[in-house]
């Protein structure tokens, strides 16, 4: 299903989920949307001697006649490294459209806004990237970034080094450059988490598998609506169990998809 279409549950709040998306469900291209910059953690703006070659690439060679001197210390990148774990250095996380107004309409949205605040604070911790695929509409669309309540909700806590990636459909790899960039920051994992459950979130992991990328799908990390899927008579909880048990099994020629909770999450 398209993130949202006159159908969906949150058209009736606030102009919908996604209520002015065409049935593709692709926005036209929006106005400009400020990007926030990528901050390089210090794991991966490693220097240049330690990215080729391996580490013996920039040492200086010793005088085999002069006596060894006291080791020097470990430079703070390296013991910064090994303090964290260093299987999270390839995961991205990703929070999915996560606007106030959209929480506020969301099944236990306010508990899901602050879980993925933790997340997001624990991510930063441990040096992985904190990236927000954010639907964007053009002026007058329910989507439109210069309409109240089209932030990402404060208890989510999006911090000055994380990146708004705008998109335009339910897939947050769609004409985003959202793949590239996360090759570019060596990434082969993405923690997936946000909204909803049954769109956006949903076809996100499947684009993600089909990228080539491992997904971590946080099971109590994205919600549907409140009223769930009212004309089927889908409670909310059973969306969320019927979708962490189909995504987790789907077979894409890519990476595979695992449940992982959000307290177990990038530890």
């Amino acid at each position: 299903m398209e993130c949202g279409g006159e159908g969906h549950p949150a058209s009736r709040k606030a102009g919908g989920y996604a209520a002015g998306l065409s049935r593709t469900g692709r926005h036209p291209p929006p106005p400009a949307v400020a990007v926030a910059r990528t901050h390089r953690s210090p794991i991966r703006g490693r220097p240049a001697s330690f990215q080729q070659g391996g580490v013996d690439a920039g040492r200086r060679t010793r005088d085999p006649a002069r006596p060894a001197g006291p080791a020097a210390p470990a430079p703070r990148w390296i013991s910064w490294a090994f303090a964290s774990n260093v299987g999270l250095m390839t995961h991205a996380l990703l929070i999915i459209d996560m606007h106030t107004f959209l929480v506020e309409g969301l099944w236990r949205g306010e508990d899901l806004a602050r879980r993925l605040g933790a997340l997001a604070s624990r991510a930063r911790e441990v040096g992985v990237p904190v990236l927000v695929p954010h639907q964007v509409g053009p002026p007058g669309d329910p989507f439109d970034p210069d309409l109240p309540g089209r932030e990402v909700s404060p208890p989510v806590g999006i911090g000055p080094e994380d990146r708004i990636v705008p998109k335009r459909a339910t897939d947050s790899f769609w004409e985003t450059g959202l793949a590239d960039h996360l090759r570019s920051l060596g990434t082969d994992t993405v923690v997936v988490t946000g909204a909803a459950t049954d769109y956006c979130v949903d076809a996100t992991v499947r684009s993600a598998t089909s990228h080539g990328f491992a997904v971590e799908l946080v099971s109590d990390g994205h919600a549907p609506m409140a009223d769930g899927d009212p004309e089927a008579g889908i409670a909310p909880e059973r969306i969320i169990a019927h979708h962490n048990s189909v995504l987790s099994q789907a077979i894409h020629p890519g990476g595979a998809t695992r449940l992982v909770a959000a307290d177990e999450a990038l530890r």
